[in-house]
């Protein structure tokens, strides 16, 4: 005979044990916790040596950084995601290792810029596949202080398009700037496009045509932004134009020399949410509740 309960007659709960293998945190989760210890006399020095640096938030790891938001502290199999994610996922190309590979021999003399977005350089890259909409140029300008960098596509490159870039993307968006650093072709050079500027108060520094070189930061910005693209060109074929967020994107959230900080962080006062942040939260991701604005 069988009886059918319609509730539990014990009030016992059903738990799954988990077992977290140990890593590299587990000695710094234990000290913050409750002050325990390694039984290895020198690597509990250590430990109580370098604890300053670490928080603990919701039984996660932090690591504080020189500024806010603290750094989350992952375990290997977490590392290997995050990786993973920076390589192949949708944050864009990952350009750092050809940067590393093609780094010059010798420090660059980089032009110093008194405050940000008031040097400016521009610059035109060609010929490209044609994309779509017959797109075959890109003019490309970067701030010598935050390293930001801009990218449009042009059908033909006149004076009139040249100028409603500078209108549109930088003087519009960041102000109007002090110094615009070009080489010396007819684009950069024509009455309307110098009227305009001189109105303004821009000063123009004009390099050679012949020695491109010589406006070492678009140059070298160039050639970085073009390696990303062609990753990018193989796949997207007549529809290049389309990837330059995810190219722009990884450029924006790469460390630069000499600064070591992003050009997103150096623009906004902030660190990028990147997908990592979100299949990993960070404590700022975590923390933040929409309700309280906190």
């Amino acid at each position: 005979m069988r009886e059918i309960l319609n509730a539990p007659s014990i009030e016992k709960r059903e738990a799954l044990q988990i077992f977290e293998a140990k890593n590299w945190m587990t000695r710094f989760l234990n000290y913050l916790a409750d002050g325990s210890l390694l039984e290895d006399v020198e690597k509990a020095k250590r430990v109580k040596k370098t604890a300053g640096w670490y928080a603990v938030a919701d039984g996660r790891l932090y690591r504080r950084g020189y500024s806010t938001p603290y750094l989350r502290c992952l375990t290997p199999e977490e590392a290997d995601y995050a990786l993973s994610e920076v390589h192949l996922g949708i944050c864009g190309s990952h350009i750092g290792g050809k940067n590393l590979v093609f780094k010059p021999s010798a420090d660059l003399k980089a032009l110093h810029a008194p405050w940000p977005f008031a040097q400016w350089g521009l610059d035109l890259l060609s010929p490209f596949p044609i994309a779509t909409g017959q797109r075959k140029f890109i003019i490309v300008d970067i701030d010598y202080f935050t390293k930001w960098v801009k990218l449009f596509p042009l059908v033909k490159i006149i004076e009139h398009n040249v100028l409603e870039f500078l209108r549109q993307s930088i003087i519009c968006r960041f102000s109007i700037p002090k110094v615009v650093v070009t080489n010396n072709g007819t684009l950069f050079s024509g009455k309307c496009f110098t009227k305009c500027c001189t109105s303004l108060g821009i000063k123009f520094v004009h390099t050679s045509v012949a020695y491109p070189q010589a406006n070492g930061q678009v140059e070298v910005t160039n050639r970085t932004l073009l390696d990303g693209l062609k990753t990018k060109l193989e796949d997207a074929g007549g529809s290049w134009a389309d990837e330059f967020p995810s190219v722009l994107w990884s450029y924006r959230t790469t460390p630069k020399e000499p600064m070591r900080e992003k050009p997103f962080s150096l623009c906004y006062g902030t660190e990028a949410v990147i997908p990592i942040e979100i299949r990993l939260p960070s404590l700022r991701v975590e923390s933040f509740d929409p309700l309280t604005k906190s």
